[in-house]
């Protein structure tokens, strides 16, 4: 097993802490926190099934409400934001006022029962199908499977993934696996409170509830960015936020 290689405190507690304009009351509800790289923000309520976008100012933009739990996936474009309900076995997409866009795709045309998705780009996709233990490219544009690899490794507690050429990097219950498409299984380490895994042109990226952890080949898991007791952190292309004690934080200074 890897270990993590730990920045020194100096370099992960060091960001400038700007406190972000949104009410107690708002961030008590919230589960998860985006931001994308205009600086709007996404709070996810998992239990009223919603997300409301705000700006860096503190007003309110956008609301979504769903009747069935749904995950989202990312804000990269915000033109086009990703939503997946297991429930329904439906992948959608709603745009900048958070409402839906005509793509839609109903997996149980083409799966058994599909567990989490990856959305590539604006042509392929990758899904788990958990009944198949399957991995699969899929051409969602031309609804046609593209490559398929039998999975032989466990899917308890997966909560989503995401495929960089040839491997799969996933986000299970207080576990992050790496998995080779041809080779298999690569590695398994434990993570406590592991909630999303993101990838961008400098890497991968692990997000726990209170720390972000960077994934490469040579050096392994390292944390980059730690707040003790926050329920929730996340970044854009230039910085980190974190939800404590019901206040929302920036630091700048990302490296």
């Amino acid at each position: 097993m890897r270990f993590f290689h730990l920045l020194s405190f100096f370099v992960v507690f060091t960001f400038a802490q700007r406190q972000q304009p949104f009410s107690p009351q708002l961030l008590q509800e919230v589960k998860e926190v985006w931001v994308d790289d205009y600086g709007d923000y996404y709070f996810a309520n998992s239990q009223k099934f919603s997300v409301t976008k705000y700006d860096s100012l503190g007003e309110q933009k956008a609301e979504f409400f769903s009747s069935i739990p749904f995950q989202l996936l990312s804000v990269t474009n915000p033109l086009a934001i990703p939503i997946f309900s297991e429930v329904k076995q439906e992948l959608s997409f709603i745009d900048q006022n958070l409402n839906f866009l005509k793509e839609k795709i109903n997996f149980s045309e083409a799966f058994f029962h599909v567990k989490s998705v990856f959305v590539e780009d604006w042509q392929y996709l990758w899904v788990i199908d958990e009944v198949q233990k399957k991995i699969v490219k899929y051409d969602y544009q031309n609804q046609a499977i593209v490559k398929s690899y039998f999975y032989n490794a466990s899917l308890q507690g997966l909560k989503n993934f995401v495929v960089w050429k040839d491997t799969v990097y996933l986000i299970k219950d207080q576990l992050f696996e790496v998995y080779h498409l041809n080779k298999g299984l690569q590695l398994s380490q434990s993570i406590p409170k592991l909630e999303k895994v993101k990838r961008d042109a400098q890497g991968v990226f692990l997000y726990s509830q209170n720390s972000i952890y960077q994934y490469t080949e040579d050096k392994g898991v390292d944390l980059i960015f730690e707040i003790k007791g926050a329920s929730s952190v996340t970044d854009n292309y230039k910085d980190r936020f974190a939800i404590q004690d019901n206040k929302l934080y920036l630091y700048t200074s990302k490296k």
